[in-house]
């Protein structure tokens, strides 16, 4: 690294352990999030709104435009710590950015282990509808979906396992950069600051 070493006296001010390239590569990664995550929203308002309020209600918590608007909002708010954070050169900002991204990456994983541990687990949906079980299963089939959603679930995670680790790899990707940067500006940040400390003391008590 160029420039005087860490707890060695030097007079060059404007010497920073704080990588510029990391630094604006971590607000650029931040923001192009933090774009796409406020479209998410907007797409989930529009969504909501040009649904019917009975509707809306009647599934809101399966209801994807709820579950696109609370993805997006997350996002939102942790591109945003990451944004100001990597700008300002926030320890605290940029901790919070890269502890939550590691949370979220470490659930993700967590649950595709369980996925792949537990994708045999069929289970069949035979109470869907009020007197359907009086039927024959060919004529209860006219009148309701006999085989549960985990089972139809389960079989087209199968049938798209390759898209699906695409996708899982897509994401990880940048979460992983998102973690690595962060980690990288924190510890300069704090080699800036202990320097910065160093030199403070050097000129008030040159003899210490």
């Amino acid at each position: 690294m160029g420039g005087r070493r860490r707890g060695t006296p030097g007079s060059d001010e404007d010497f920073s352990f704080v990588s510029p390239i990391v630094k604006y590569l971590l607000f650029i990664f931040n923001f192009l999030f933090w774009i796409i995550s406020l479209v998410m929203v907007l797409i989930g308002v529009y969504a909501r709104m040009m649904k019917h309020a009975e509707a809306a209600l009647a599934c809101l918590a399966v209801d994807p435009a709820v579950m696109l608007l609370v993805v997006g909002v997350l996002m939102f708010v942790l591109t945003f710590c990451g944004c100001v954070g990597s700008l300002r050169e926030n320890i605290c900002l940029l901790q919070t950015f890269c502890i939550s991204l590691t949370v979220i990456f470490l659930l993700q994983l967590t649950a595709g282990i369980l996925g792949f541990i537990f994708s045999d687990t069929v289970v069949i949906n035979t109470m869907c509808g009020q007197d359907m079980q009086d039927f024959e299963y060919v004529d209860a089939g006219n009148h309701i979906h006999t085989n549960g959603c985990i089972d139809k679930l389960v079989d087209w995670i199968h049938s798209n396992m390759f898209l699906l680790g695409g996708i899982a790899l897509g994401l990880a990707i940048p979460q992983l950069v998102g973690i690595v940067l962060s980690q990288i500006l924190i510890n300069q940040i704090k080699d800036q600051v202990e320097l910065q400390n160093y030199q403070f003391k050097h000129r008030s008590d040159p003899w210490s």
